[in-house]
């Protein structure tokens, strides 16, 4: 009667042990392909912010060179502006043409 509790108690045990043992080897494979995927993932991104550091540089220098442009372009029109002024402000010359003052009569005349 012994052995036959024996061998009734044993071979549970031994079906848990390899369970376990299977269970143990299926966890490590787990962790290992986990590990590999965070791997990737880490990888894949580092790629991406790489991508958006190169596309943030070069909206930034299409932007400064706007910036730059837009900078000069009102330099110029306010240059232009004062200078239209001033020579408007300046006191013209009598024409010497015959039709330049016969233009400056007609114009004295009408105003």
């Amino acid at each position: 009667m012994s052995f036959l509790l024996f061998v009734v108690f044993l071979r549970p045990f031994q079906h848990v042990k390899k369970q376990n043992n299977t269970i143990r080897e299926l966890e490590e494979q787990l962790r290992v392909a986990k590990s590999a995927i965070t791997d990737e993932t880490l990888l894949a991104a580092e790629e991406r912010i790489e991508e958006q550091k190169l596309a943030h540089k070069q909206q930034l220098e299409t932007l400064l060179r706007e910036n730059s442009m837009m900078t000069s372009a009102w330099f110029d029109i306010t240059s232009r502006l004062q200078t239209n002024t001033v020579t408007l402000g300046r006191r013209r010359e009598e024409p010497s043409s015959w039709l330049g003052k016969q233009r400056s009569a007609l114009t004295k005349s009408m105003v």
